[in-house]
C-alpha cells in the first residue's frame, strides 16, 4: 500500500511538473509573440515618421514655386499630382493622412505656394484647410490716381 501511495505521490508530481512545464512554454509563446508584435509596430511606427513627418529631401522639392492643384480632382489625383511635383513622397501616406484627418472631400483646389520642404502631414493640413501659402496685399486705389502711381502701389 505504502508502494501505490508513493506512486500516486510520484504521477502527481510529474503531472504538477508537465503542468508548470506547458504553462512555462505557453507563457514563452506568448513573450514572443508579443514581442514580435512590438517590433512590428516599431518598425510601422518608424515608417510613418519618416514619410510622414519628415519632409521629402529638399534637393527635389519645388521651394518657392506656385504649385496649381486644378478644380475637380479627387483624392486619389491630388496625390499622383502632387507625387509628380515631388510635393510629396508616399501617396499612400498622404491618402492615409487625409483619411485620418477626414478630409478625403474637404481638399481645396487652387495655387499653392510651399516655400520649403514640408511634411505629409503639414501638406494635408494646408490642402484641407485652403492654407495656399500665398501673403495676400491689400491695395486700395483712390480716385485720381494715374497709372504710374498705381504701378508704385504694386512695385511696394
Amino acid at each position: 500500500m505504502a508502494n501505490g501511495k508513493q506512486q500516486n505521490q510520484s504521477l502527481k508530481i510529474y503531472q504538477f511538473k508537465n503542468l508548470f512545464t506547458l504553462r512555462l512554454k505557453s507563457q514563452d509563446i506568448i513573450f514572443r509573440e508579443i514581442k514580435t508584435a512590438a517590433i512590428i509596430f516599431l518598425f510601422a511606427g518608424f515608417l510613418f515618421f519618416d514619410l510622414a513627418l519628415v519632409p521629402p529631401p529638399s534637393f527635389k522639392f519645388p521651394s518657392n514655386e506656385i504649385v496649381k492643384i486644378p478644380e475637380g480632382l479627387n483624392l486619389k489625383q491630388i496625390e499622383n499630382y502632387l507625387k509628380e511635383k515631388n510635393i510629396i513622397r508616399s501617396q499612400f501616406v498622404f491618402d492615409l493622412t487625409v483619411r485620418v484627418m477626414k478630409g478625403e472631400t474637404a481638399l481645396k483646389a487652387g495655387n499653392y505656394m510651399f516655400d520649403k520642404p514640408y511634411s505629409v502631414f503639414e501638406i494635408a493640413k494646408r490642402v484641407i484647410a485652403g492654407d495656399y501659402g500665398i501673403q495676400q496685399k491689400k491695395i486700395i486705389i483712390t480716385e485720381g490716381m494715374n497709372i504710374n502711381e498705381i504701378g508704385e502701389l504694386f512695385e511696394k
